[in-house]
C-alpha cells in the first residue's frame, strides 16, 4: 500500500514506500510490484524509476474535475517493460 491508513480514501502517498520498493527489488528485481494508494502523476513517475508494474488509482481519478482527462494522463505516464513503444496499453480493447 502507498498510504499509511488501509480503507480511508484520498490519502496522500507516503514516501517511505519507495524506500521499500527498493529494498524489495534489491532481494529480488524480477517480483512484479503494483502500488495502491495515493496513486498520482508524480507517484507514477517515481515508481517507473522502481520499475513497480501496476499502480491502483482511486482518488486521483473520481477526486478529479476531469476524471477521463485524469485517467489518459497517468495512463500516459505509466511505463510498460513489455512493450517496446514504452506507450500505456489499453485494458479496454
Amino acid at each position: 500500500m502507498g498510504i499509511e491508513t488501509i480503507g480511508i480514501q484520498g490519502q496522500l502517498f507516503t514516501d517511505k514506500v519507495f524506500d521499500l520498493v527498493q529494498r524489495i527489488h534489491t532481494g529480488d528485481p524480477e517480483l512484479p510490484i503494483q502500488i495502491d494508494g495515493g496513486v498520482s502523476s508524480a507517484v507514477v513517475q517515481k515508481l517507473n524509476e522502481l520499475d513497480v508494474v501496476s499502480v491502483v488509482a482511486g482518488s486521483s481519478l473520481f477526486g478529479a474535475l476531469d476524471p477521463a482527462a485524469a485517467r489518459a494522463g497517468l495512463r500516459a505516464l505509466i511505463r510498460h517493460p513489455d512493450r517496446s513503444d514504452n506507450e500505456a496499453k489499453d485494458l479496454d480493447e
